[in-house]
């Protein structure tokens, strides 16, 4: 089985025996851009031991151009007492040119930001991605220095709750009597982390349909 520090495809005979563990227990493994529920009996070993490393994986998919990082994990529903295994949105990486996430270009403002100290004025998105946001702002009140400068970010999704995401900056330059700036994301929150993920990859028609059509099941 793949853990962090390993090689993060998964070998045939590893699928092999995932799949023969759901099929052994009469349950559907269906590894999907969401959660899959697992009814399997919770005090057989083989569920336990895979649940035990569910946290500790990353699954791998090569979609064309892209890679799919998807990093699942393990969440126990007190209500119900069963346990939910959550594959979730994968980070999409572009493997053409330098290797790097799939960003999105916005056409609309269906994200808001601002900086949360008032360090940037009326900054808009360009784009976005899973690790890193580009902005364009009117001005900024420190000095940008890359790989230096700490800024905290609030972000909001659709009038959605903001979230505050610590970043840092890769690069800045003048552009137009305004301020083009690429910022890396640190400490995101487990919710705001799903959103950028959920964000990007229904933003990318192409890597869903080949996806869906390829890898939706083991």
């Amino acid at each position: 089985m793949s853990g962090k520090n390993k090689d993060p495809k998964l070998s045939q005979e590893e699928l092999n025996f995932i799949q023969k563990i759901f099929k052994d227990t009469k349950s559907d493994l269906v590894l999907m851009p969401n959660k899959a529920e697992m009814d399997a009996p919770a005090q057989d070993p083989r569920i336990l031991e895979l649940l035990q490393m569910a946290n500790e994986l990353r699954l791998q998919a090569d979609v064309g151009d892209y890679t799919l990082m998807f990093y699942p994990r393990v969440e126990f529903i007190k209500d119900t007492n069963t346990r939910q295994f959550h594959l979730g949105y994968p980070t999409i990486v572009e493997k053409s040119g330098h290797s790097r996430s799939r960003r999105i270009h916005l056409e609309q403002e269906e994200i808001n930001v601002v900086e949360a100290r008032g360090q940037l004025e009326n900054p808009t998105i360009e784009n976005i991605s899973a690790t890193g946001i580009a902005l364009i702002t009117e001005h900024s009140n420190i000095e940008l220095v890359p790989g230096k400068t700490l800024l905290t970010l609030r972000v909001r999704f659709s009038n959605q709750e903001w979230h505050d995401c610590d970043c840092s900056v890769v690069w800045a330059h003048k552009h137009d009597d305004k301020i083009k700036l690429a910022l890396r994301f640190h400490k995101l929150s487990q919710e705001m982390y799903d959103q950028l993920r959920s964000y990007v990859y229904h933003h990318s028609p192409e890597i869903q349909a080949a996806y869906d059509g390829e890898y939706r099941t083991l």
